[in-house]
């Protein structure tokens, strides 16, 4: 069995979805676009976001609630 610490937890083919109307209000994420292999996809609505839900496997979804 392997144990905690010897995992691979590389961003590897890793899908972050990020669901935001106003941009400016996650610039801070921008910086991450620059990860090799790691995969932003960005929706501006709720509808938007769910559709990708059925096209990808997201490891984290970040909402942008105001």
């Amino acid at each position: 069995m392997t144990s905690r610490m010897e995992r691979d937890y590389s961003l590897k083919n890793l899908q972050i979805l990020i669901v935001a109307d106003r941009k400016d209000s996650v610039l801070i994420l921008e910086a991450l676009q620059d990860i090799p292999d790691l995969k932003m996809v960005w929706v501006d609505s709720e509808k938007e976001a769910l559709a990708k839900l059925f096209e990808h496997q997201f490891a984290l979804i970040l909402i942008d609630v105001q």
